[in-house]
């Protein structure tokens, strides 16, 4: 809870260009992989580009969630770069 806290403390920690660069991973290596899901979450709602999903499915492949991951990659597969579907699907099964 400390943790979490000191990282919100800071101004602009939740601002669109640092959630998947900064916040985020500052959670994972804090351990805190609720707060990282929940930040990559948030990207993913704001951000309608094709390739928004990276951030999170990279994730679920770091916490070993590899049907997460899959789930994902499937999901946004239509929009997203075939490079990056086949990155993350290989990812997953690896």
């Amino acid at each position: 809870a400390q943790a979490r806290a000191a990282v919100t403390r800071h101004p602009g920690w939740d601002a669109a260009e640092n959630l998947t660069t900064r916040t985020g991973p500052l959670f994972e290596e804090l351990g805190l992989a609720a707060d990282a899901e929940a930040v990559y979450k948030k990207h993913l709602e704001a951000d309608k580009s094709p390739a928004a999903h990276f951030a999170l499915a990279r994730f679920y492949i770091a916490q070993k969630r590899a049907d997460e991951a899959i789930r994902l990659a499937r999901e946004r597969e239509k929009t997203a770069p075939p490079v990056l579907t086949a990155r993350l699907l290989t990812g997953a099964v690896r």
